[in-house]
């Protein structure tokens, strides 16, 4: 379809809308809707977020959780160091250039 053919369309569309009564249709279909999926949903999630909290509590798992976030961090910062010195000083030194630089332009 060309451009014309959408205007006509749309034109006549507008021309010949009808709006039909909803006289509470809407209102009392919702209320018809079974609410026992929503309820049994929510429940579930409750019940899944208590057994959670007891289980990190039980097994110490904040403990575990906080030592692996550590050890990770360890490593990897440990990872960077050893290997990529080299790397880590050519990027410190370029971000540096460009800050002193851009210090310099700045217009006041």
């Amino acid at each position: 379809m060309n451009r014309n053919d959408e205007q006509l369309i749309s034109s006549f569309m507008k021309a010949n809308k009808q709006e039909l009564a909803d006289n509470g249709f809407s209102r009392r279909v919702m209320r018809k809707l079974p609410v026992s999926a929503k309820v049994w949903s929510d429940i579930l999630t409750a019940v899944c977020v208590i057994l959670i909290c007891i289980l990190l509590v039980v097994f110490d798992g904040f403990n575990v959780i906080f030592q692996s976030i550590r050890e990770v961090i360890q490593n990897q910062s440990m990872e960077i160091m050893n290997s990529n010195l080299q790397t880590l000083l050519v990027a410190f030194a370029t971000l540096s250039f460009l800050c002193i630089r851009s210090v310099w332009t700045i217009k006041e």
